[in-house]
């Protein structure tokens, strides 16, 4: 049987929102690794409002995981994706 202080911690994985980017920029800011190379802000901020940053939240909604998709457009109209490079990634977990 387990105790309350044993139990798993619960995570929840959404895609980003809007509102969302300051954290988002706390996180990498906070969390820098050598392999995860910072982007351009805008475009940062452009991709979380699409909805285009994967996050994973503990439930007091600390960001503890994140990944973007970044669309490498083949036209300039926007409407063919030609590939997608899922970088960015970074994740403080431990285990």
């Amino acid at each position: 049987m387990t105790s309350p202080q044993n139990e798993p911690k619960k995570y929840f994985v959404r895609f980003s929102r809007a509102e969302d980017f300051d954290k988002i920029m706390a996180f990498y800011t906070l969390n820098a690794h050598q392999n995860v190379l910072p982007r351009d802000p805008q475009v940062m901020r452009d991709l979380a409002d699409d909805g285009a940053v994967i996050l994973l939240e503990n439930e007091e909604g600390e960001f503890v995981a994140a990944s973007i998709s970044y669309s490498l457009v083949e036209d300039k109209n926007g409407l063919s994706c030609k590939w997608v490079e899922i970088g960015t990634t970074r994740c403080v977990l431990s285990g």
